[in-house]
């Protein structure tokens, strides 16, 4: 059962920039061929496989999500970059947390106070602080921005134990 005609293939897979499907192992390699992933697609154009999607086992078949995420590839032509993941998007696929973009902080941090625009230190991934204006730098893991903190952060006020104390 290794390669699946065009009318085996699940419906997401039913695409004519998929040139095939193969089951139980990798089309290069063979029937019974392992491989790490659960199923991968063969993107690059020199592959003489260029446009087959290969699955490690037929009840991976079932995974709607998985197909999506194959056939992303298979259409994007790439890996997991940003045209890959609007290709997903627009087939109707999510975008898995492993495959998001990601902002990576330490490899970036602020070059400068927002306030004085002198470089300020490094609390921990997330907080940068400039200890000549006293000003606390917060940015999002997610977005990379920078963020404010809790409102009562700038209210002047102080939160111990419930309480506010003015400062």
């Amino acid at each position: 059962m290794p390669a699946l005609e065009f009318d085996q293939r699940p419906k997401e897979l039913q695409h004519l920039a998929v040139k095939g499907v193969f089951v139980c192992g990798c089309v290069e390699r063979g029937d019974g061929s392992r491989f790490r992933a659960q199923a991968h697609a063969h993107t690059s154009k020199d592959d003489p496989y260029c446009g087959w999607i290969c699955f490690l086992s037929p009840k991976r078949l079932s995974q709607k999500m998985l197909c999506l995420h194959e056939l992303a590839h298979i259409i994007s032509g790439c890996g997991h970059n940003d045209k890959y993941r609007k290709v997903l998007r627009e087939i109707g696929g999510r975008v898995e947390d492993q495959y998001r973009k990601r902002f990576h902080l330490r490899n970036n941090p602020p070059s400068k106070c927002p306030k004085c625009k002198r470089q300020p230190t490094k609390m921990s991934e997330t907080h940068f602080y400039c200890p000549k204006c006293d000003y606390d730098i917060y940015f999002s893991k997610k977005t990379g921005r920078e963020i404010s903190p809790a409102p009562w952060f700038f209210s002047g006020k102080e939160l111990s134990l419930g309480r506010e104390e003015q400062i």
